[in-house]
């Protein structure tokens, strides 16, 4: 199917997981006024199946294809319930789900999926349909993760390392701020030589060790907050691990929103990543924005 440009991308497969993007998904699209578009990724039918003499393999894909309609249309219609003026449209096709969202998001302007997260061995011998999205997808992808019963507080979080990398996506959290009404926070997180090996430690504004440091992300905010003024910044200076600092900041709020640049499984697994950890761990909603 055609995706309309700019239009917000939901993948939905009938678990709770997607029951809970396509929720955040229509609501952000209605925030934004964007259309939206529910997509599901026909399974293949298993090799096994196509060669027994009593299996009817048309039959079985004609199923597969009314099931997949039948959960369309009933996910056109939740959201129709909810937001009645939304601009939505819904397709399927057999194809792996990473490849129809990964093409989805030449056009769109977010991707949401689902997460019920894995450990760091899970995810490199099954893979992962957010983590790879959020290698690979040509646009902010929206990671929508169970909350397991933590209490919400309005709020939108960004980290952000100073570089001009950090623009599309201090852009990213502005937008999401300013449509949810909620405060961003700015977080940059860095290690300092003489303090290596302690636990993360807030700067407080008083410190003038990092004066310097914080000109240096007071000055990337800039332009961006020219154009986001009804949005209320706070910028936090913060001593330690970036995907622990930024895991332990986000809970509670609305959405955590990260860069991300392509990597193979291997460096993850051996040297991190903060988009990752956020993926697999954060009980918020994390969007992971491509960087150049």
């Amino acid at each position: 199917m055609e995706i309309p440009d700019g239009a917000v991308v939901v993948g939905i497969d009938g678990s709770e997981h997607s029951s809970r993007a396509l929720t955040w998904a229509a609501d952000q699209a209605d925030r934004d006024r964007r259309p939206l578009v529910i997509m599901h990724a026909l399974s293949g039918v298993d090799p096994y199946w196509m060669v027994q003499p009593v299996v009817d393999v048309q039959a079985l894909k004609a199923s597969m294809v009314d099931g997949a309609e039948q959960l369309l249309a009933a996910a056109r219609d939740a959201v129709a319930s909810e937001h009645p003026a939304l601009d939505v449209a819904v397709g399927s096709r057999s194809e792996d789900p990473r490849h129809l969202l990964i093409e989805a998001s030449e056009h769109a302007a977010m991707v949401v999926v689902g997460s019920h997260g894995r450990g760091p061995v899970k995810r490199l011998l099954l893979g992962s349909v957010s983590v790879g999205l959020t290698r690979h997808a040509r646009c902010p992808v929206a990671v929508v993760r169970p909350d397991h019963g933590m209490p919400r507080r309005s709020g939108v979080l960004v980290g952000i390392d100073g570089t001009p990398q950090s623009l599309l996506t201090l852009d990213q959290a502005f937008r999401i701020s300013a449509s949810r009404d909620a405060p961003l926070t700015v977080v940059h997180c860095f290690l300092d030589t003489d303090t290596t090996g302690r636990s993360a430690r807030l700067i407080t504004p008083d410190d003038e060790k990092y004066d310097e440091l914080r000109l240096v992300v007071e000055e990337a905010l800039a332009g961006v907050r020219e154009r986001y003024p009804e949005v209320p910044v706070t910028i936090e200076l913060v001593e330690g691990l970036a995907d622990d600092v930024l895991l332990r900041l986000a809970s509670g709020l609305d959405v955590a929103v990260v860069g991300s640049h392509e990597r193979s499984t291997l460096s993850d697994l051996v040297l991190g990543s903060v988009a990752g950890t956020l993926v697999e761990h954060a009980t918020c909603t994390v969007v992971v924005v491509p960087r150049p």
